[in-house]
């Protein structure tokens, strides 16, 4: 299942991370951006809201209560939202997680504490309507 997005409609983003401090900072970083913000402390909410909101876009923290970030992962891509970008956002910066997290399906990889401009980089860069050149110039950022 793709996300069935339609061209001129405000993208979403879904940011889902138990520390209320990191949703405050994702949320304050998306007022100033053409993408609608979501959040949730909750992994099972927020399977909840992929379902519902079809977002474009998850920003996803790992360590999660009650489902970790891996879990949340591989259940959303059980569901059919195989191209959905889910970047993960986590203080787990080793190799090992990382390469697990591209390996179990996740787009990229950003390790906390995160600078805002690279997050907003990468959100542009997946989901933006931007040209070639555009696109070009954000990956020698990346």
């Amino acid at each position: 299942m793709t996300t069935g997005k339609g061209a001129g409609r405000t993208k979403t983003v879904l940011c889902v991370d138990d520390e209320e401090g990191v949703l405050n900072s994702l949320k304050r970083l998306f007022r100033g951006m053409p993408y609608r913000a979501l959040t949730s402390t909750s992994s099972k909410e927020a399977l909840r809201v992929v379902e519902r909101d079809k977002p474009d876009l998850i920003l996803l923290d790992l360590r999660m209560p009650e489902l970790d970030g891996w879990g949340f992962l591989k259940e959303i891509r059980d569901r059919g939202f195989s191209d959905l970008p889910v970047v993960m956002l986590t203080g787990e910066g080793a190799p090992a997680p990382m390469l697990r997290g591209y390996q179990e399906g996740g787009t990229y990889y950003i390790t906390k504490p995160f600078k805002p401009e690279v997050v907003r980089n990468i959100v542009e860069y997946l989901i933006g309507d931007l040209t070639d050149a555009q696109k070009e110039k954000l990956e020698l950022l990346l």
